[in-house]
């Protein structure tokens, strides 16, 4: 890790150079900490999210403070919400807001030297794209492991989920379920090749209920292994990109309670 010893006499030469090495010298530590997880987005610290039906398919959301990591970028959160979401017709997805500002130097001159970032929540159409400016916030993960999730499944009302597949590592979603009913999920794909793997864990509580796929991407076939019914406290399926084969893009899912 770099370094400046401050402590020697004789009047520290600073200039812009030793401040940019004192710059380097934290963002390369965090940089190297954070690829532990991955390219992200996850959480380093904080960010509880809390999501409570308000009616039907209508939710609210908070995100207590704390900082997240995407794409080598550090970004505090502070505590925000998102209220009313219609999940039949939108997603609650985290939107990243960078900013800039200038200093006036010795010259006169005024450049743009202080950059920022921050997040904010927003509902977008479902099967909106991440880029660079937002992501879904069913995406946020943790440090380690690819994908964390939290939602309550209330008695009578069917709830899906999208899991996303990818080359990078293999994504685990947590889910909380409550109440009764059916649990399903679809597949989206984030650089899908073969192998690509995501583990669903939904802790039931001793509820009953039933988990099945809906559909894979490329209009894929998922193909169930082992009984989709909540016996137990948890429920576990991992699904694999098995190839293009029995005629089409298909999935293996098998289902396993503990």
């Amino acid at each position: 890790m770099k370094s400046i010893d401050f402590t020697q006499p004789g009047g520290f030469p600073l200039t812009q150079d030793q401040l940019g090495y004192l710059q380097t010298a934290y963002t390369e530590c965090v940089a190297a900490l954070a690829a532990m997880g991955g390219a992200g987005p996850f959480v380093v610290s904080g960010c509880v999210i809390t999501k409570t039906l308000v009616s039907g398919t209508t939710y609210n959301y908070s995100i207590t403070d704390g900082w997240v990591y995407r794409n080598g970028t550090m970004i505090h959160v502070p505590s925000i919400g998102l209220a009313g979401i219609d999940e039949s017709i939108y997603a609650a997805y985290m939107v990243i807001n960078d900013s800039v500002s200038s200093l006036v130097y010795n010259d006169g001159s005024t450049p743009n030297v202080i950059f920022d970032n921050g997040i904010s929540l927003t509902a977008q159409a479902i099967g909106t794209a991440d880029d660079s400016t937002h992501f879904l916030l069913s995406e946020l993960g943790n440090i380690n492991c690819n994908q964390t999730a939290l939602a309550t499944w209330t008695a009578g009302i069917p709830h899906t989920i999208q899991l996303h597949l990818n080359s990078q590592a293999k994504r685990v979603y947590y889910y909380a379920a409550s109440g009764t009913g059916t649990f399903g999920y679809s597949l989206v794909n984030d650089s899908l090749v073969l192998g690509s793997e995501v583990v669903l864990m939904v802790y039931t509580a001793g509820v009953t209920g039933h988990i099945g796929g809906v559909s894979g991407p490329y209009g894929g076939t998922i193909h169930e292994i082992g009984s989709p019914t909540f016996t137990g406290n948890w429920m576990i399926a991992r699904i694999t990109y098995v190839g293009n084969i029995y005629g089409g893009h298909n999935f293996i899912a098998n289902y396993d309670v503990a």
